[in-house]
């Protein structure tokens, strides 16, 4: 009996919810590392725009210091600037968020994970980041069903961001465009009232589609 051949498009997605997973794992069994012990050990990730690999990791603090200003502060967090969460998700290996369209964005966005630390000694980068002390993983809804298996024993870490939002967001010089992303704000807002302590935000890039060359992640 000749067997049916996988339809294409399901074999690419198929493959694609691999290549996720496979990041995904990776932080979960060693925390998170810089992009210089990523290169260096060969683990699997989307590389960052910066010329060169980095050897520390980056975060965002949330809220600002003796800031009074939630809905500033979260923006700062996530959008206005080059190292902020979503900027930084947006990026490929030699590309900065300003050589990317709106529905790169709204795309590349939406296929990342958000890894909450502790941030009340203050400090916006760290050499390493133990797997032990991830307080809350935030995971997009859309694609949380193919990642579910991937938390291992941190799965009671694990929070679904289900919702959308439509924001207006500089992509690139001046150009400000309408974009929907997923709602991490409301999530991190919210862990932030229910904690009352400064958050320590790092942000995953996990691949779309045009990141998969043959089945496998491209190297760029």
């Amino acid at each position: 009996m000749t067997e049916t051949p996988i339809p294409q498009d399901v074999l690419a997605q198929s493959q694609l919810k691999l290549a996720r997973s496979r990041i995904v794992r990776s932080v979960v069994a060693k925390g998170l590392l810089s992009d210089q012990d990523l290169r260096q050990k060969n683990v699997s990730h989307l590389a960052s725009g910066d010329l060169s690999p980095t050897n520390q990791v980056f975060g965002a603090l949330f809220p600002l210091h003796n800031s009074f200003d939630l809905g500033r502060d979260i923006n700062i967090a996530l959008y206005e600037f080059a190292v902020s969460c979503l900027s930084v998700v947006s990026e490929r290996k030699g590309k900065k968020m300003s050589d990317i369209t709106k529905e790169q964005y709204n795309e590349r966005t939406g296929s990342s994970v958000i890894f909450v630390c502790d941030g009340t000694n203050r400090e916006d980068r760290r050499n390493r980041v133990n797997r032990l002390e991830f307080i809350r993983i935030l995971v997009p809804g859309d694609i949380f069903p193919e990642l579910e298996q991937s938390f291992g024993s941190l799965q009671d870490k694990v929070d679904v961001v289900s919702g959308k939002i439509s924001k207006r967001i500089r992509i690139s010089s001046n150009v400000h465009e309408d974009v929907e992303i997923p709602d991490y704000e409301s999530s991190i807002i919210e862990l932030f009232k229910q904690r009352q302590t400064t958050l320590w935000l790092h942000a995953v890039r996990l691949p779309t589609q045009s990141d998969m060359r043959n089945g496998k992640l491209v190297k760029r």
